[in-house]
């Protein structure tokens, strides 16, 4: 796992390997919420920016997936999958209390992000039956360790697949991912739900971010290069800049949970890159011996 700034400079954020994926970083920059899949995960990592350790978040392999932050830094929503059903839950960042379940079903409900105010949670239904559709679910926090979720609104349903919302800082617009074009695109509604749709990515593009500056939209193009928007939100209308390479590492576009996260101010990110075909793979090689105890035998009489 690595920073990567503008100019293509990477440092490593975490040197211990592991299977990682969906990084999350926490709006203060202390933490990074990591999906680790390895000792029979998934589960949720925690990773200590300043005192670089790693603590498990949950360790129960019930398939612990999709970790959003709240704007205070000290909650973390997420999915869970128990015998079969989805649940999404509410916990204290630092492991201090049992998680809340908010919202369960019998379809993946996948958090993707929090209104700045953190009383709402944008998520994507997911079933064979409707496809992938945008739900938002409030929260009263009067209790911040235990909110009370309200019902499920219903924010986008089409017939094509819409995915991964993502609240703009202002909370006054969601970006989103949709197939609608039969190849997938970036577009960004207004929320509360009115008029007006602007697609934001050109050659295809999944797993938006919006930088917490609101200044910059990014995502995944289809060729696997990070793209950035500048943009420009008015009352009624989202004027967006024509998309640019923000790098020249490449991520999965495809890949089912997210490859990036972007930092607060937008000048850095926080990645898992693949492999580029021009890195130096080295070289295996591999012997076969046959007969080996006889030939154990010949040299050790």
């Amino acid at each position: 796992v690595v920073w990567i700034d503008g100019s293509g400079k990477t440092e490593p954020l975490i040197s211990r390997p592991d299977i990682y994926f969906d990084p999350r970083l926490s709006p203060d920059l202390r933490s990074l919420a990591i999906v680790n899949a390895g000792n029979n995960g998934p589960d949720i990592d925690m990773w200590d920016i300043q005192r670089q350790m790693m603590s498990p978040l949950t360790s129960n392999r019930h398939n612990n997936l999709y970790p959003v932050w709240t704007p205070d830094s000290h909650h973390l929503v997420f999915e869970s999958r128990w015998e079969g059903v989805h649940t999404m839950w509410w916990t204290r960042a630092d492991g201090g209390s049992e998680p809340r379940k908010l919202l369960e079903a019998h379809q993946s409900i996948i958090p993707y992000s929090v209104s700045p105010d953190g009383r709402r949670i944008a998520f994507y239904e997911s079933s064979p039956a409707a496809g992938m559709d945008l739900w938002t679910l409030s929260l009263d926090l009067t209790d911040i360790h235990n909110p009370k979720p309200g019902s499920p609104e219903l924010f986008l349903q089409t017939s094509a697949d819409e995915s991964q919302p993502a609240f703009s800082p202002d909370g006054h617009w969601i970006a989103y991912t949709s197939d609608e074009s039969r190849s997938n695109q970036v577009y960004v509604r207004p929320f509360p739900p009115g008029p007006g749709k602007w697609q934001i990515s050109r050659e295809g593009g999944s797993w938006p971010r919006f930088a917490r500056d609101g200044k910059q939209l990014f995502y995944v193009a289809a060729d696997g290069h990070l793209m950035a928007v500048d943009y420009q939100a008015k009352v009624d209308s989202f004027e967006a800049s024509n998309p640019r390479a923000w790098t020249d590492s490449t991520f999965n576009a495809a890949a089912a949970l997210s490859p990036y996260d972007v930092a607060p101010d937008g000048k850095r990110i926080v990645s898992i890159p693949r492999p580029s075909d021009s890195d130096d793979k080295g070289s295996v090689h591999v012997e076969l011996i046959l007969n080996f105890f006889e030939e154990l035998r010949r040299r050790i009489p």
